[in-house]
């Protein structure tokens, strides 16, 4: 097994704040960003050109990676994600946990 770089750049955040938090702006992607590292507890991980708004947006959205309540998971390979799209994060409830490691290509 090969290791992994921890990107430069970090994301953590606990419990609800809002329906779909920006962890990634689709503005700020210019060149494309490699996620590095990632574990979620209890929350849905989406990607697109702009920031998900409706409650239904498992059905609207393009959701990449879904972590269960109370039971951490983390994505066992690195994400590459295209210029121009963003990464939001929508957590299931209060007890949600999220933390990512990326770059930003240059």
């Amino acid at each position: 097994m090969q290791p992994v770089k921890i990107g430069e750049k970090f994301y953590q955040s606990k419990g609800y704040t809002e329906a779909y938090v920006t962890v990634i702006d689709a503005s700020q992607n210019t060149a494309g960003a490699t996620i590095r590292t990632c574990s979620v507890n209890g929350g849905t991980l989406f990607t697109g050109t702009v920031k998900p708004t409706k409650p239904s947006g498992y059905l609207q959205y393009h959701a990449f990676y879904v972590g269960k309540l109370e039971a951490w998971s983390t994505i066992p390979y690195e994400v590459f994600v295209p210029a121009g799209q963003g990464v939001y994060w929508a957590p299931e409830n209060d007890r949600a946990w999220f933390m990512m490691t990326y770059d930003m290509q240059p």
